[in-house]
C-alpha cells in the first residue's frame, strides 16, 4: 500500500496528510467502494481515483470541471473516451504479475452470452485472472427477477466448473453506461458480439457497442460465439497512437500465450505499409517476439479481414476509432467492419 501511495503521487497531492492518514482514507475509500459496488477493486485504481476525485491540485479541479461540463451538455452518442496510452501508463504503473488481472464481462443470458463467457474463462487462467461478471437486469416485473435468479445458478454452475477466480454483479441501468462505470477499475472489457450493429449511422447511433469501445478506459474483447482456440493472432497497425496501444497488448499476449502473430499494414500504397510497419518491427524485435509482417495497399477494412481468414486468426488485435464520434457516426470505420464480419473475437485497443 505504501508503495502504491509513492507511485501514485498520492502524498503529494495531499500535502496536508501523513502517509498514515493516506493509508488509513485509502482502505476506508477502498471498502465503501467495495459496498456501493459489490467488486474487490484493487488497491491501484482506488489511489487514481482518490487523487482524481479529491485533489486540490489546479489540474485536477480543473478536469473535474471539464468533465461534468462536457457530460452535461454532450449526448451519450457523442462522448469520446480517453486519450490514446493512457490506459497502458496507467497498466505500467499499477504494479501487477499479469495485463489483465481484472476482467469485466457483461452477461446477456443469451447462448451466445454464455458461449462467449466459456471463451473467456479460457483466456483468464492463462492470465491468471478473476473475472467480474455483470448481468444488467433492465426490469422490474417478476419475468426480470426470474431472469436474474436463473443466470446467477447457471453462472454459479459454470464457473464452479471452469475455475478460475470469479463473482457476479447484478444491477440496473442502461448497458454502456453501466460497463463504462465498472471499467474503471478494470484492466479488460469483454462482452459477447451476438448482435453486432448495421452499418447506417442511425443504427450507430444507438450501438450500446459502440458506446462502450469509444467510451471504456480499457481495451474491449468483444466475442463472437464460438470455442476457445488461441494459436494465431492478427495484429492491426497503422502506426496510429491507438495502433502502438494494439502493440503494446499484442506483444505481451503473443510472448505470455506463445502464440503466431501476424501483422498486417493496409495503406493505399505498399511504401505507405512500409513506412507504417517501420516502428512495430523495431519494437517487437526489441521485445525478442517473432512475427510475420504483410503489407497490403488497398482497402484496410477488406484487407484485414481477407487476411485473418487465410491465415486462420483466432484473435485480431486493433486500435479503436480513428475518427472524431461525429465524423465516424457520418462514414463508418474499420472497427465496425471488422466486427460485423465476426470471424473471431476482436481486441479494440484505447
Amino acid at each position: 500500500v505504501v508503495k502504491i501511495i509513492s507511485e501514485f503521487g498520492v502524498l503529494a497531492n495531499f500535502p496536508d496528510r501523513t502517509e498514515a492518514d493516506l493509508y488509513l482514507w485509502l482502505m476506508e475509500y477502498r471498502a465503501q467502494l467495495a459496498e456501493s459496488t459489490g467488486v474487490e477493486v484493487p488497491l491501484a485504481p482506488v489511489a487514481e481515483e482518490l487523487v482524481s476525485r479529491y485533489s486540490l491540485k489546479p489540474q485536477h479541479r480543473l478536469e473535474r470541471v471539464g468533465r461534468w461540463f462536457l457530460e452535461a451538455v454532450t449526448p451519450p452518442a457523442l462522448v469520446d473516451g480517453p486519450p490514446p496510452g493512457l490506459w497502458q501508463q496507467r497498466t505500467k504503473s499499477r504494479l501487477q504479475a499479469s495485463l489483465f488481472a481484472d476482467i469485466l464481462y457483461a452477461l446477456d443470458g443469451s447462448t451466445a452470452g454464455w458461449q462467449a463467457l466459456n471463451w473467456l474463462t479460457e483466456l483468464a487462467k492463462v492470465e491468471h485472472a478473476t473475472v467480474h461478471t455483470l448481468h444488467i437486469n433492465k426490469g422490474k416485473t417478476e419475468a426480470h427477477r426470474e431472469l436474474a435468479r436463473t443466470v446467477k445458478a447457471d453462472w454459479t454452475e459454470r464457473m464452479q466448473k471452469t475455475g478460475p477466480k470469479s463473482d457476479l454483479l447484478t444491477v440496473k441501468g442502461k448497458t454502456a453506461s453501466v460497463v463504462c462505470d465498472y471499467a474503471r477499475w478494470m484492466d479488460l472489457v469483454a462482452l459477447s458480439l451476438s448482435h453486432p450493429y448495421d452499418s447506417d449511422p442511425r443504427s450507430r447511433l444507438g450501438s450500446g457497442l459502440r458506446s462502450i469501445i469509444r467510451r471504456c478506459p480499457t481495451p474491449v474483447l468483444a466475442i463472437p460465439e464460438m470455442d476457445f482456440r488461441l494459436e494465431r493472432m492478427l495484429l492491426a497497425y497503422d502506426d496510429s497512437p491507438k495502433a502502438r496501444e494494439a502493440l503494446f497488448v499484442a506483444t505481451y499476449l503473443a510472448g505470455t500465450c506463445k502464440t503466431c502473430l501476424d501483422v498486417v499494414a493496409a495503406a493505399p500504397s505498399l511504401h505507405l505499409a512500409d513506412v507504417a510497419l517501420k516502428y512495430a518491427v523495431n519494437y517487437l524485435d526489441a521485445h525478442g517476439v517473432e512475427a510475420s509482417f504483410v503489407r497490403e495497399s488497398g482497402s484496410a477494412g477488406e484487407s484485414l479481414l481477407q487476411v485473418a481468414r487465410e491465415r486462420g486468426a483466432d484473435m485480431i488485435i486493433m486500435g479503436g476509432y480513428g475518427f472524431s464520434p461525429v465524423a465516424e457516426l457520418a462514414m463508418g470505420s474499420v472497427v465496425e467492419q471488422v466486427l460485423r464480419a465476426r470471424i473471431c473475437p476482436v481486441l479494440v485497443c484505447q
